[in-house]
């Protein structure tokens, strides 16, 4: 079983909730003692920038989803599920018998002013399409997790098969090869 928990986007969530609760208890309750002085009463427009950044905070807490990956060889099935904070669950199942290949895919670009690359565990299956079931920032990550999944599944192990496939797209060397040269 493999687990995400997007905690940094809950985090930055709760505090634009928070930040938009003072600002609520600010414009309404201002009178009666703040940290600075400001406004005795707000205006309407104010409240409703308040009330709107609130609900920015929450629908920026529930784009947050906790991804689990099962894999069940009682049942035979690899599960992928995605859980938001208010526990709604949508979950994909496969056939552990219809999966052929597990491979390690790099994607994304490497430019001078922004870096996109990501590691994706990939699986092919016999009579559905491939699908991409774990991504990581982490080569060596992606790579132990796949082995982790080949291995349980009891799919042989090449030496080939602790490396990924680039499919990534760079206009220059890369980062690591520009510090390895100097």
């Amino acid at each position: 079983m493999f687990r995400k928990l997007p905690f940094h986007i809950w985090f930055a969530g709760l505090f634009i909730v928070i930040a938009s609760l003072y600002l609520i208890y600010h414009l309404a309750l201002g009178q009666y003692g703040v940290l600075f002085k400001g406004y005795r009463e707000g205006y309407w427009w104010q409240y409703i920038i308040a009330v709107l950044l609130c609900i920015f905070g929450v629908v920026f807490m529930y784009a947050g989803k906790i991804e689990q990956i099962n894999l069940d060889k009682e049942v035979g099935i690899l599960s992928r599920s995605k859980m938001s904070i208010f526990c709604q669950k949508e979950t994909t199942e496969w056939a552990l018998d219809q999966i052929i290949n597990v491979r390690v895919f790099k994607r994304g670009h490497d430019g001078v002013q922004v870096m996109t690359i990501q590691y994706e565990v990939q699986v092919d299956f016999i009579d559905a399409p491939c699908q991409t079931i774990l991504k990581s920032q982490s080569k060596d990550k992606a790579i132990a997790q796949m082995a982790k999944i080949k291995v349980f599944l009891g799919l042989v192990m090449h030496k080939s098969d602790l490396k990924f496939i680039d499919e990534s797209t760079s206009k220059y060397k890369g980062r690591s090869q520009v510090y390895e040269d100097e």
